[in-house]
């Protein structure tokens, strides 16, 4: 499933919080040197059917820094 710039997360350091379509702003803080954001994004299993076992994370642009800071599951 993709996690699309602008639809699923914002840049989270510069102090940049614009609207994001599927997600909310889930904390802001600073860290000293800049202002800075994670945002909470819910995604649906495609296939309830089946169980997921591992989460990859790969950015298709380069200077993308992809990461998860927590994770939450539910059955």
């Amino acid at each position: 499933m993709p996690i699309i710039y602008g639809e699923d997360v914002s840049d989270w350091f510069f102090g940049m919080t614009p609207q994001v379509e599927r997600a909310r702003l889930g904390w802001s803080g600073r860290n000293g040197a800049s202002a800075i954001s994670f945002y909470v994004t819910r995604y649906d299993n495609p296939h309830p059917q089946k169980t997921v076992t591992a989460i990859d994370f790969f950015a298709t642009n380069i200077g993308a820094a992809p990461a998860c800071v927590a994770l939450t599951t539910e059955q």
